[in-house]
């Protein structure tokens, strides 16, 4: 999934065919107007995902890394919301406490296993959330809910908003659901 895929959608709710065909044909001949429209979705969508990222979908990632008693999350390739795991080179998990800045490692580590805030997307990113993740409507009903806030139209920001987080909760449902144990006899 990719960042023009999420604005398209979100320019066809609005019947926005100026952005459509922008994203589409890549226009150079589009307006002022419709450049700094796109523009500021794409920030708007920056931030529905920094959201997503910290608080219901986050982004999992997996780094090699050599370090010895602390791991500076300033030398990982992506910003750090949480330590998931950290292991050693056998694959063998390693105690580890968190700081602001770092963690502190009980033996030398390899791996590290994290949550992360992806940089800033641009217009032409391809994104980290794959479809199975988190959907490409959920992101464009968000980000449509962000854009209907700037346009100053409460009341459709606030019915996209509804069907953002009905996606996300149904998204966060999928992944919490577990089939009970069935025995057969």
């Amino acid at each position: 999934m990719n960042v023009k895929q999420v604005i398209k959608k979100t320019a066809i709710y609005f019947g926005r065919n100026d952005i459509v065909s922008y994203i589409e044909d890549g226009n150079s001949q589009a307006s002022q107007l419709t450049k700094e429209t796109v523009d500021k979705m794409v920030l708007l969508l920056n931030t529905v995902v920094s959201e997503l990222c910290a608080t219901f979908v986050p982004i999992i990632t997996t780094e090699e890394i050599k370090a010895e008693k602390e791991l500076y999350y300033s030398k990982l390739s992506n910003k750090v919301i949480d330590i998931v795991g950290v292991y050693d080179h056998n694959g063998n998990k390693v105690d580890f406490e968190v700081s602001f800045d770092h963690a502190k490692i009980a033996a030398p580590c390899c791996k590290v296993e994290y949550k992360m805030m992806p940089n800033d997307y641009t217009i032409d990113s391809e994104m980290h959330y794959q479809e199975k993740d988190i959907s490409s409507s959920a992101l464009a009903y968000g980000l449509a809910a962000e854009f209907a806030l700037t346009e100053g139209d409460y009341d459709l920001a606030c019915v996209y908003r509804e069907r953002y987080v009905n996606c996300v909760y149904a998204t966060k449902k999928m992944y919490n659901c577990m089939v009970k144990q069935r025995r057969w006899a």
